[in-house]
């Protein structure tokens, strides 16, 4: 990070996030209004925000031209009187008798020096704000251009930068009534300056201008005439809430009620802030003895809160994010250390927590320093309480801060309520009885040790990723030496060798695969039934668990590897059996002479990056990670999928905002969330994971030659369907930019749910992914390598809410699709249009449908029992969203059991489509105390 924009990080960035954070929001949840309101309300929020060091600065000047008018009849006397160096000695001697220092005038040009930051904020968002382009207001056309509103002798002029001048010349009249003649030029000039900056800029920032220079005039107007001006502003201030709270309640008819709960609390807090102010300041006149006796703890406690609060939100929090897997964070767009993302977020978060507070600190008087001690102290309390204390489970969460399931949001418990509130009163009481007892110190020193706890916290995480990065560097850098250098041009290397005479088993492993939508892309592509040719569809199929790690072992090795059974092994780590379930079907093969190629196994050894050890010493096996180059190749011929835009921008915005989030009273958070776009401009380009993903299937054939002259076992491990996103219609290939809200609902949807484009874009990344696989399965008829060819499509969970659309009739809130994954099965020498066979199917039948009929050993070389014939109706569905980082492989790597809940997991049997067999879990084991004792001898929690 460069000195220039870490200072722009640091000073600009929290002003410009405010800005984009209010025009988002009333863009989007105060539509009515139009562009035009959203400007307005960006206009408001900031001079009210900055309202208070602007009466500071007006304060001083006032103050400046008082100690000027008063000495000047002297100084004109002294200047006329001497000459060179005896008036200059005569001159400040007489500003020292009158307690003056020249440098003193330059507090005159404070309140221009307050506007700059603010300036350069709305310069900078504005200019380049995607939500003003193609926007018409009043007679302005599109607020994304200059307004050209004025037409002579076939010339255009732009309006708005001459009235912003006129009204700016107006204030500057108001404001200078009496002011010495340098600053009212100084007032004209900055005036004539702005009309030259701002004259071809887009009508949208000069008509935030222009409203400035509206409040401004007013400002002025109020303070000079108006006795009370204060009263004014609250009356504006509370008025204003009150209109939003109105629209919300009376109104906004589809506003949550988390949100109009948040917006309705803030408003009576806003109407009570007269009456909390009036109230606080009889406290400090009570408690004004104590503050002035022991400034130095107050502020050593003031500084030290802002400081953790700082650590918090831009150390400990991105850290702790980036940590879980900072793989998925290297080598984003133009950012390739994960590293890189904290210290962005250390820069924001110096600004918005230290630079700025302190600068009110210092600014203020000894009333808004005592209250800014105990806002500040509280705050940290709180702030790291709710990211500790009142976490809700946010599950697994991308490098765009965007939850899987963000439906833990919506649920609170009264603990997570009103526990925010408790710490503030403990808190309260605890600095009331210290300030009694004159040791504010003990205050000061206790944030200091939080901090230092932050401090070493993020010097853990950052040790973590500093050494996994470095890891991932040097395997990258090796791949890509060995795959040539990327470059549209190159030649891919073969992956897959599969034999024309002799026998192939090819599992095709998509993570994520969602099975209810395989029938609405064969109606959508009906050319994919005769494609797909001889295939099973099994739609009654679920996986025991809704995450990788619980769910893929079985996929792998069967049902002795579904969660309870891997659970019943107390004694050995959870890392040990998944690589046991990785290994088994390929030492199956190669011990049987098969060729065996496993693409990119699931979580092997449970390492953040690519660990194939536990494969080493196995004959007649190709283990790989990835394709060299594949996509770079495909971005180099497809230029639609390149994008212009830079996802580490994002990124970088995305991990402080997911930190602010967890800091935040629970109730807030989903208002804060957005739907997973906080209120700011999210990235809807396309991912590199998706790229990458994407190209390994769309090279598929590339990959593939038929040279291997014995029978081949092969696993590939894809993660396309993972990756959910809007893709180009019709064939759904990667396009950058592509519409957030498609033109119609291509998946034939029952009814239109709120979270309908979610489920789109996953519906769509399914279908790219079964479009590519159809070219390869062609490939493999041309080669006359199809009839021979075993193919089994599987997945390892699925995806929450599908059910619910494409299944009508099943309850709101469930998490029943989270385990139904695509499985498809073809045989050997299986022809005729696809099927479907609604048996009832789970992901670890995978192992018999590879192993049938082939006469290899059948039995579990790790535990010796017999692999085949563990079919079951009944199972247990656990869900990995219950506790913090059950999901994560790495947060297991020193377990030996899976953390198993009857919370939000079912038992379901036979017919997964007939809600009536999915059955809570808990009340399962109530009305079958027999399967309870079995469920508690594999770790279950049962109460």
């Amino acid at each position: 990070m460069s000195f220039g924009y870490m200072l722009y990080s640091i000073l600009i960035l929290p002003i410009e996030s405010v800005i984009e954070m209010v025009f988002t929001f009333s863009a989007e949840r105060l539509a009515v209004l139009g562009i035009g309101g959203a400007v307005f309300c960006v206009s408001m929020a900031v001079n009210f925000l900055a309202l208070p060091l602007y009466n500071i600065a007006d304060a001083l000047q006032l103050e400046e031209r008082k100690i000027q008018s008063g000495m000047q009849g002297c100084v004109r006397h002294i200047k006329k009187a001497f000459k060179g160096d005896e008036q200059y000695m005569v001159l400040n001697a007489y500003y020292r008798l009158n307690g003056y220092n020249p440098l003193y005038s330059l507090r005159s040009s404070l309140s221009i020096l307050i506007e700059i930051p603010f300036f350069i904020a709305a310069y900078h968002y504005l200019s380049n704000c995607e939500g003003l382009k193609n926007q018409s207001f009043l007679f302005i056309k599109n607020l994304g251009e200059p307004d050209e509103a004025i037409r002579l002798l076939g010339l255009t002029f732009n309006l708005l930068p001459i009235l912003m001048t006129l009204i700016n010349c107006i204030s500057g009249w108001v404001y200078s009534k009496g002011a010495p003649l340098r600053e009212k030029v100084q007032i004209y000039v900055l005036a004539a300056i702005f009309l030259v900056l701002l004259y071809q800029s887009p009508s949208g920032l000069v008509f935030y201008w222009i409203l400035n220079n509206i409040f401004s005039l007013i400002k002025n107007i109020v303070q000079k005439y108006c006795k009370k001006p204060g009263l004014i502003v609250v009356v504006c201030i509370d008025t204003l809430c009150v209109l939003l709270a109105v629209y919300y309640t009376v109104f906004k008819f589809s506003a949550t009620l988390n949100a109009q709960i948040v917006i309705s609390a803030a408003t009576v807090f806003v109407l009570l802030t007269p009456l909390l102010l009036s109230l606080f300041g009889k406290w400090y006149l009570k408690r004004r003895s104590a503050f002035m006796a022991d400034r130095q703890s107050y502020f050593a406690s003031f500084l030290f809160s802002a400081v953790s609060l700082l650590l918090l939100s831009g150390a400990v929090l991105p850290s702790s994010m980036i940590a879980s897997s900072p793989v998925e964070f290297s080598f984003l767009g133009s950012t390739d250390s994960p590293l890189a993302y904290i210290a962005f977020s250390l820069a924001l978060s110096l600004g918005l927590f230290v630079v700025w507070p302190l600068a009110v600190y210092l600014m203020f008087g000894e009333k808004v320093k005592y209250g800014l001690t105990y806002f500040f102290v509280f705050l940290s309390l709180v702030s790291c309480c709710n990211a500790f204390i009142f976490r809700q489970n946010y599950g697994t969460v991308n490098v765009f801060g965007v939850l899987d399931n963000a439906r833990a949001l919506k649920s609170f418990s009264p603990f997570l309520l009103f526990g925010p509130v408790v710490v503030v009163l403990v808190a309260a009481l605890a600095m009331v009885f210290l300030e009694q007892k004159r040791r504010m110190n003990v205050v000061a020193l206790f944030m200091l040790a939080l901090s230092l706890a932050f401090l070493a916290m993020t010097a853990k995480n950052c040790r973590g990723i500093r050494a996994t990065y470095a890891e991932y560097r040097l395997a990258r850098e090796k791949t890509l030496a060995s795959g040539g250098n990327g470059s549209g041009g190159s030649e891919l290397p073969t992956v897959f060798s599969l034999s024309r005479t002799k026998k192939n088993v090819f599992v095709l492993f998509l993570d994520r695969a969602i099975g209810i939508f395989a029938p609405y892309i064969f109606q959508e592509f009906p050319e994919l039934k005769e494609i797909y040719s001889g295939f099973v569809f099994y739609p009654n199929t679920v996986s025991f668990a809704d995450s990788t790690n619980k769910g893929a072992p079985a996929l792998y090795g069967g049902y002795e590897y579904t969660p309870e059974q891997m659970n019943l092994r107390k004694d050995e780590l959870l890392l040990q059996k998944n690589n046991e379930a990785l290994l088994l079907l390929p030492r199956l093969f190669s011990e049987a002479g098969w060729q065996v190629t496993d693409f990119d196994p699931a979580d092997s050894n449970y390492s953040r990056v690519e660990d194939f050890t536990p494969f080493e010493g196995l004959a007649n096996t190709k283990v790989l990670a990835s394709v060299p180059g594949a996509a770079e190749k495909y971005k180099a011929e497809h230029a639609e999928a390149a994008g212009d835009d830079d996802v580490s921008q994002y990124v970088k915005k995305a991990v402080s905002k997911f930190a602010f989030m967890q800091m935040l009273v629970p109730v807030a958070r989903k208002v804060f969330y957005n739907d997973g776009e906080y209120f700011s401009k999210s990235y809807i380009g396309l991912s590199e994971e998706l790229i990458k993903q994407f190209s390994e299937l769309y090279y598929l054939p590339q990959m593939t030659d038929f040279s291997a002259e014995r029978n081949t076992y092969t696993i590939m491990h894809n993660l396309l369907t993972h990756e959910p996103a809007f893709l180009n219609p019709p064939y759904y290939m990667p396009k950058n930019n592509v519409s957030k809200v498609p033109e119609n609902l291509r998946c034939a949807y029952p009814y239109s749910p709120a979270n309908i484009y979610f489920d789109l874009q996953h519906y769509e990344v399914n279908a790219a992914a079964l479009l590519q696989v159809a070219k390869w399965i062609q490939y493999l008829k041309s080669n006359s390598c199809y009839d021979n060819t075993r193919i089994i499509i599987v997945s390892d969970h699925g995806f929450r809410d599908t059910i619910l659309h494409l299944a009508p009739g099943f309850s709101l809130n469930t998490d029943y699709a989270s385990y139904q994954p695509l499985l498809m099965f073809k045989d050997f020498d299986s022809t005729g249009e696809v099927k479907t066979d609604n048996s009832f199917m789970t992901n670890a039948d995978t192992v018999e449908l590879s192993l049938q009929n082939l006469g290899l050993d059948e039995i579990n070389p790790f535990t010796h029992k017999k692999l085949t014939g563990n079919k079951t109706n009944s199972v247990n569905l656990y869900n990995a969203n219950v506790k913090a980082d059950d999901w994560s492989p790495y947060a297991q790597k020193d377990n030996t059991q899976f953390y198993l809940d009857c919370v939000k997991a079912f038992h379901v049997q036979d017919n997964i489509f007939d809600e009536s067999n999915w059955v809570p879990l808990k009340k399962w084991f109530d009305l079958h105390p027999e399967e309870k004792q079995k469920a508690i001898e594999c770790g279950v929690k049962v109460e």
